[in-house]
């Protein structure tokens, strides 16, 4: 799964991927310093994926937010978007 790190045009902390999740996302953790989310559904569901290399900007940012906008696209050149959700977000910093 391709995914992106961003700022979307409203200036929310998005997340870009390219696949679609086997459940519904109700929650995110994302380890900075690792450079994972870890997207959690019902049923102890979980996926973790590898996120791209994103700017420092935005990593800054992450902490600030307490949700995460998800944003399926085609894996095109559009990028189009096929779904969105808005879910909880938590960040994981090591001691």
């Amino acid at each position: 799964m391709n995914c992106t790190l961003a700022l979307n045009n409203n200036d929310e902390i998005a997340l870009f991927y390219d696949s679609a999740l086997s459940f519904i996302p109700k929650w995110a953790s994302i380890d900075i310093e690792v450079g994972q989310v870890c997207i959690g559904g019902e049923n102890d569901l979980l996926q973790v994926i590898s996120l791209d290399q994103s700017n420092k900007h935005i990593y800054n940012r992450v902490e600030l937010n307490t949700e995460l906008l998800l944003i399926r696209v085609n894996q095109d050149k559009k990028r189009t978007p096929q779904e969105t959700f808005r879910i909880p977000l938590s960040v994981s910093r090591e001691l």
